[in-house]
């Protein structure tokens, strides 16, 4: 949904779901990642099952790299803390002074 791909679409007589082309992008990342390529190219989205055509899968590589480049631009996900949360000590001019005796 963040990516925009919210309606299903036609490539050649099928119908595709939004999950597809989500998981199109989420691997055209992948496989991007780990080549020396600096852009996203149609070489790296991959093949989806009933898909397999040549026709269909370049229809399909003219839909999927705009939202993964769109993907990529975005900052990665905060990781959540691990183990405990530790208090901060209290600047000096905050803590409260006892009167001495």
């Amino acid at each position: 949904m963040a990516l925009g791909i919210t309606k299903s679409f036609r490539i050649g007589e099928r119908d595709v779901t939004h999950n597809a082309p989500s998981h199109a992008v989420q691997n055209t990342l992948t496989r991007s990642c780990h080549t020396a390529d600096r852009t996203i190219t149609p070489g790296h989205v991959p093949r989806l099952r009933d898909l397999d055509d040549q026709d269909l899968h370049t229809q399909l590589t003219q839909v999927v790299p705009p939202f993964a480049r769109k993907a990529e631009g975005r900052p990665p996900a905060p990781r959540p803390r691990r183990g405990p949360l530790r208090p901060r000590p209290l600047p000096e001019e905050l803590v409260p002074h006892r009167p001495e005796d």
